[in-house]
């Protein structure tokens, strides 16, 4: 019983927090006007691997990331391929909860909940089907997965005994981890003196846009 009433302030907030919203007609979920559910689908789907991808290899980025197609046109069926990615990455989840690998398991679930609500599923009053801002709590579950991944391959490589003994293999691995770190340095520099004004990281953008977005950018 007690453990039921010290969550009892927790959902009066959020009580709150949705009359607030619901008064001021924020957070309202509009099908008019909005994608198919089938399209969204394939946006969550493209969405997730997008942000897995992201983290792994943080290439590519934009301040602004547009739907590849606007409300009423036919999507390519190259996105569908999402889907079937995403659907590998669910059962690697079940199976690290079927082999009761929990640290892992707790990285991927806590990412996937926490961006679950912003992968388009749902229609959001949003005109990016991507933001790198969305993963600012979720990227902590995957930081939890890549270290565990990590320190997984170094157990499995150490038992080689070709890895082992040979000093210039260890040195290579070493020298590839450098330059992966020495890539994104390099990258990030590259950015910040792209970036360097609004114009500059809005110029970049509408090289990718839908013709349609392209106004969005300016707001």
């Amino acid at each position: 019983m007690k453990i039921t009433l010290e969550k009892i302030p927790f959902f009066l907030l959020a009580f709150l927090f949705w009359y607030w919203s619901a008064q001021n007609n924020l957070g309202i979920l509009e099908l008019e006007g909005a994608y198919s559910w089938d399209q969204r689908f394939v946006f969550g789907s493209y969405s997730l691997i997008v942000y897995v991808i992201r983290f792994i290899l943080p290439v590519n980025l934009l301040y602004f990331y547009g739907f590849p197609i606007v409300t009423g046109e036919s999507l390519s069926w190259f996105y569908y391929g999402y889907i079937i990615i995403a659907s590998f990455l669910l059962l690697y989840i079940i199976d690290l909860y079927r082999n009761r690998v929990f640290l892992p398991f707790f990285g991927l679930l806590f990412f996937g909940i926490n961006i679950l609500l912003v992968l388009h599923i749902l229609p959001m009053p949003r005109a990016m089907i991507t933001a790198d801002r969305y993963m600012y709590l979720s990227i902590i579950g995957l930081s939890v997965w890549a270290v565990w991944g990590a320190n997984h391959l170094y157990q499995v490589v150490k038992q080689r005994k070709w890895l082992k003994n040979n000093k210039v293999q260890q040195y290579a691995a070493g020298g590839l981890i450098g330059l992966f770190l020495m890539g994104c340095a390099i990258y990030s520099n590259v950015l910040t003196r792209k970036w360097d004004t609004s114009e500059t990281i809005k110029r970049e953008v509408r090289e990718y846009l839908h013709p349609t977005l392209i106004n969005e950018t300016s707001e």
